[in-house]
């Protein structure tokens, strides 16, 4: 029950603490690929409880539907697939146990607030 073991990255690092063995970890440092400035900022309530909340906005993406095998993972995991966009995110959290959202850029009326 305990929350960092609710995401495969989180059990391999028990694991690996457990049988002291290295972890091998997948790079997740975040890449841009441009060197734009931040479109908009959010409110953090508490910014000693989150000092750091990052961002992307994607445009252009085109419909498409969620593959066979992300559907039959989230399913086993008790997840449901909504969209191909969720349906990721969902999948990431999975595997990083970091929450994840998603937000359509055009209804954002004010700034996303970050609260405890």
């Amino acid at each position: 029950n305990l929350g960092h073991c609710q995401s495969a990255l989180g059990i391999a690092r028990e694991l690996s603490a457990y049988f002291k063995l290295p972890l091998h970890a997948v790079d997740m440092a975040a890449k841009t690929s441009s060197g734009k400035t931040a479109i908009f900022q959010p409110y953090i309530e508490d910014p000693k409880d989150c000092p750091r909340y990052s961002y992307a906005v994607m445009t252009n993406l085109q419909p498409v539907k969620t593959p066979f095998w992300l559907r039959l993972v989230l399913e086993k995991a008790g997840f449901g697939s909504f969209n191909p966009i969720v349906d990721v995110l969902n999948y990431v959290m999975l595997a990083t146990g970091q929450p994840m959202h998603a937000f359509d850029y055009a209804a954002i009326e004010e700034p996303i607030s970050i609260k405890r």
